[in-house]
């Protein structure tokens, strides 16, 4: 668990719950990049799981892409909100992923390319490296 979280309290999604909660976008998705000059990039993005180990997002040419291309790194946060819950800890679930963009050159590429029915040219799928609950 992170050193930084302001509680110990922490709430998750398993793989199955997070791409289900993707698939009916139920929270935010913040997909945060780094510009050439170093300075933070973060995007609203919808992206999806074609299966418990990647991530697919369509972006069209702009600065995440370019950042995702240039570093081939991200860090997506996937919040789902419950202001309601009785419980603090409750009103907040999701889940922080460090990811790596898979290169089109990749046979890894090709093989989540098959489970994701709605490849575009200008989807992109990125690894999931590390999976770490909101706390």
């Amino acid at each position: 668990m992170s050193d930084y979280a302001a509680t110990e309290k922490y709430t998750t999604l398993g793989p199955d719950a997070l791409a289900a909660s993707l698939r009916a976008v139920e929270g935010v998705s913040v997909v945060a990049t780094v510009n050439e000059d170093g300075t933070p990039n973060a995007a609203i993005l919808v992206p999806m799981m074609p299966d418990a180990s990647h991530v697919v997002m369509t972006l069209a040419r702009n600065r995440t892409r370019e950042n995702l291309e240039r570093t081939g790194h991200a860090v997506l946060v996937y919040d789902v909100a419950s202001p309601h819950a009785a419980e603090k800890a409750e009103r907040h679930c999701g889940v922080r992923m460090r990811l790596s963009l898979v290169s089109p050159d990749e046979s890894e590429h090709a093989e989540v390319a098959a489970l994701w029915p709605h490849m575009t040219p200008f989807t992109m799928i990125l690894g999931v490296d590390e999976v770490e609950p909101l706390g």
